[in-house]
């Protein structure tokens, strides 16, 4: 059988039957982004512009975008020729005009704007902004309900700000500008039940779409308690006070508490958010939560309430760090805007300390269960279709050993292992917070399967949240050796000094050949399978 002809980027590549276009690109000496190589990530996608894409290939992906005609390349077996090309997210914009522009306090402003077309969205959720025809662009949680005529954002002026300061200083009323998106999982739609509590904590603008939340919990005639938390480092970051307390008023299912330092001022806590709700969260029966803010500040409160056994599926957060619409490099610079600073508090992540812990030793059986433990998870996870892309290049059993390793040194304190911390050895991994947790339930429901308590299974899973941070991320980075960052992608040439098998046709390579070696994965490709097609080599 004759293979599928790809075009792609003015070359034309060759695709056998049976091989994803991922490998077809790999073999052939094509870089592109990708990580998991099974649909998990994202990192690859691309847009098909002719040819019959696979319903594989766009598994997973929003309606929009498959019927813009993205596709996964790691699940993608062609079934015809193709031709494909890199996303452009100008595509994605659309015009918007400025209808007005106030201020709330000293250093946010409030725009109102409107879209040149119609425009459906959730409160809560989150849109970019850009220049008209500029390059940079910025995230903005959406304050407004679809039922109302004009969009509304709530915009802090951060310090050296491109954007924010644009908006401030330079951007009026009938100025045009462009919108993408929206985007976010943040809003009432994930509530399950009007009666169920709702607890709502931010800091600074993250406010802002809580505050949407909030709103729309109250046209959904929401009849469960809505407590809202605001943290900040004065008075002055309580934007919305006014219109919190307001609301208090009207409604007796809302409560709410500014958390700062201010004893004289009604419905204001002297403690920060976190402390506070280290106190009481076990009052909260059931709730769903929401969380937005800084990342640090987001992750201390996801951090405490894990802590406190709350469903992790009713709890959603809007990260203020930069996050690309569609988690896929792009010609422009898409983004979520930087934090709130903290000025006079800074919140410090609940974080648990990394030593040696002898009563979870001993209800592993001082390794041996740990072991167990350890052979059939790896076993769900080279089995899992969500998981098992990540580990392509690994065997189960060196897989398992290495985090016997890992783990045997933190619970025992022996010093046994020496491979990479989980930042280097994850480097590559595109991995969203969803994922993690998948992960983390997979590996909790495997400790209860062997008899391991909850108050340890919790423990364990509060070490894994220490490594979160290095582990979560919306675009690969590069691995650091001595100090030194070491190639992300890319390929060489080779001569073996041992024989071994090509990746790309399984046919023998001897000893004194060249190949082209992709410096990530490790895979190797033949002259023959270097030949393929009329690519242009990339070296």
């Amino acid at each position: 059988m004759s293979d599928y002809s790809i075009i792609y980027n003015e070359n034309t590549l060759s695709c056998k039957r049976n091989e994803s276009l991922l490998d077809a690109f790999l073999r052939q000496g094509i870089n592109i982004s990708f990580s998991c190589k099974k649909g998990s990530c994202h990192s690859c996608l691309m847009q098909c512009l002719s040819g019959k894409l696979p319903e594989s290939a766009q598994k997973g992906l929003k309606k929009t975008d498959i019927d813009k005609g993205y596709f996964l390349p790691c699940s993608c077996q062609p079934q015809s020729n193709m031709e494909i090309t890199e996303i452009d997210t100008r595509s994605d914009f659309q015009s918007a005009v400025i209808h007005q522009k106030d201020f709330l306090s000293d250093e946010i402003c409030r725009l109102s704007i409107e879209p040149g077309n119609t425009f459906d969205y959730r409160p809560g959720q989150y849109i970019n902004i850009r220049q008209p025809q500029g390059s940079s662009c910025r995230s903005y949680s959406l304050v407004s309900h679809p039922d109302d005529y004009f969009i509304e954002l709530h915009i802090k002026n951060m310090h050296n700000g491109e954007i924010s300061g644009w908006i401030h200083n330079e951007l009026k009323a009938g100025d045009e500008i462009e919108i993408q998106g929206p985007q976010g999982d943040c809003h009432y739609s994930q509530v399950s039940s009007p009666q169920s509590a709702l607890l709502l904590v931010a800091r600074g603008t993250g406010m802002a779409p809580l505050y949407g939340i909030v709103m729309d919990a109250i046209r959904h005639d929401h009849r469960g308690s809505i407590n809202v938390f605001h943290d900040g480092a004065s008075f002055s970051d309580m934007y919305l006070h006014n219109e919190f307390i307001e609301l208090t008023k009207q409604h007796k299912n809302i409560n709410y508490t500014a958390c700062i330092d201010a004893l004289d001022e009604a419905y204001v806590s002297p403690d920060n958010a976190l402390d506070l709700l280290y106190t009481i969260l076990d009052d909260f029966n059931d709730p769903t939560v929401f969380v937005a803010g800084a990342p640090q500040f987001v992750l201390s409160i996801n951090a405490l309430i894990k802590h406190h056994n709350i469903d992790q599926k009713k709890c959603f957060s809007d990260n203020f760090d930069y996050n690309d619409l569609r988690n896929s490099s792009s010609p422009a610079e898409v983004g979520r805007r930087r934090s709130d600073v903290y000025n006079e508090k800074t919140i410090t992540p609940v974080i648990y300390k990394l030593q040696p812990d002898n009563e979870m030793w001993l209800a592993l059986d001082k390794g041996k269960k740990l072991k167990v433990i350890l052979d059939d998870f790896y076993s769900q996870v080279y089995q899992d279709d969500r998981l098992s892309g990540f580990f392509d290049k690994s065997t189960q059993q060196r897989s398992s050993e290495k985090q016997y390793l890992f783990m045997r040194q933190l619970f025992s304190g022996e010093k046994i292992y020496f491979g990479d911390r989980p930042k280097n050895a994850h480097h590559w991994m595109v991995i969203s917070n969803e994922l993690f947790d998948y992960r983390e339930k997979l590996l909790a429901e495997c400790l209860r399967k062997y008899g391991i308590a909850e108050h340890l299974i919790q423990r364990w899973m509060d070490i894994d949240e220490n490594f979160r941070a290095d582990i979560v991320k919306q675009q690969a980075i590069p691995k650091v050796v001595n100090g030194i960052e070491m190639p992300l992608h890319g390929y060489e040439i080779l001569t073996l000094d041992e024989g071994t098998l090509c990746d790309g046709c399984q046919q023998a390579i001897d000893r004194g050949e060249s190949v082209r070696y992709h410096l990530r994965t490790g895979q190797a490709y033949c002259s023959n399978c270097m030949q393929s097609g009329s690519a242009k080599q990339a070296v």
